[in-house]
């Protein structure tokens, strides 16, 4: 199997990026990026001649600083974009993962709207932490958390539902 290739420089890889980089690391998956071939940054055609060897993926991470290079459609390595925050303007990251062989949604239920967008490939899969940020000494629980986050969108009504119910039931 060849590097997988991400399509950002190392500083770009935080919380979920990172997760995957380690995860493919421990898989025995060499790791390419920005830092390593710059000029993929322009046109990612230059990676079919690495001499690292040929990617057998290259992902866009949905980095803070978004790049599509030159050459993504033509390319002849397998592509692939995640949607971390998929539910963030979702028609329009479905219509974007059109430039991409895998569009891989990271929230459970927009697999059928990206499918419905004409996407040939959209697959669900889960977010990825590096796992060294939670190891360490396990600490006694003594709180209970009924959710985390916000509730006042109309994609939180269940979590809504759920604050109302604690209310009622304390």
């Amino acid at each position: 199997m060849g590097p997988i290739f991400f399509l950002c420089r190392r500083s770009d890889l935080v919380r979920e990026r990172l997760g995957y980089r380690a995860a493919f690391a421990d898989a025995g998956v060499k790791f390419l990026c920005l830092d390593d071939y710059p000029a993929a940054g322009r046109d990612v055609r230059v990676l079919e001649t690495c001499p690292e060897g040929v990617p057998s993926l290259i992902v866009h991470p949905d980095a803070a600083a978004p790049l599509l290079p030159d050459g993504l459609v033509e390319v002849q390595i397998p592509t692939a974009v995640f949607q971390i925050d998929t539910f963030v303007a979702p028609e329009r990251r479905a219509r974007w993962s059109m430039l991409f062989d895998h569009a891989i949604v990271m929230h459970a239920g927009f697999r059928g709207m990206y499918l419905s967008a004409g996407h040939p490939c959209p697959i669900e899969f889960f977010h990825c932490i590096e796992r060294s940020l939670f190891e360490g000494e396990v600490r006694p629980k003594d709180l209970e958390v009924a959710s985390v986050g916000r509730t006042d969108a109309t994609i939180y009504k269940e979590r809504e539902q759920y604050e109302k119910a604690k209310e009622y039931l304390a």
